[in-house]
């Protein structure tokens, strides 16, 4: 858009360049002189509105990129906080998984203390056992 803006601008220039010549030259407006002159008329009218459109084009693009940047850091953003959001829940998790292989391992150590203690209350009633057997036998 801006390039057919540039190529109507020229045009324009040249128009006028040629209509300059012209009268130079001719010393005189012939009818086809007069219409290009209300043309430019009309054109030169319009002409400050054209030159403003390559700013506003501009202003527009750096508009658009100034956007384009702030989605982009939105999109970061979210991304962001989604993945904090997945990663302390990932955390909470092993907080868990953490405190229920403590308890296991607490429950673990008392298992083998139990058996240990069964064991050697087992011990004891054998040899309890075999001393009453010994001492039943002695009387015998």
């Amino acid at each position: 858009m801006l390039k057919s803006l540039q190529d109507h601008s020229r045009v324009v220039r040249n128009y006028r360049e040629e209509a300059k010549r012209v009268l130079k030259h001719t010393g005189r407006v012939d009818a086809d002189t007069s219409v290009f002159f209300l043309g430019r008329v009309v054109v030169d009218q319009h002409i400050p509105e054209l030159e403003e459109i390559p700013k506003t084009l501009k202003q527009v693009d750096l508009c658009n990129e100034d956007l384009r940047s702030k989605i982009m850091v939105a999109k970061r953003t979210t991304l962001d906080g989604e993945e904090d959001y997945f990663i302390d829940q990932l955390t909470e998790q092993l907080r868990e998984l953490q405190e229920r292989q403590a308890m296991y391992e607490m429950l673990e150590k008392e298992t083998k203390a139990a058996i240990e203690t069964s064991q050697d209350a087992a011990t004891e009633m054998e040899t309890i056992q075999f001393e009453a057997s010994i001492a039943v036998s002695m009387e015998e």
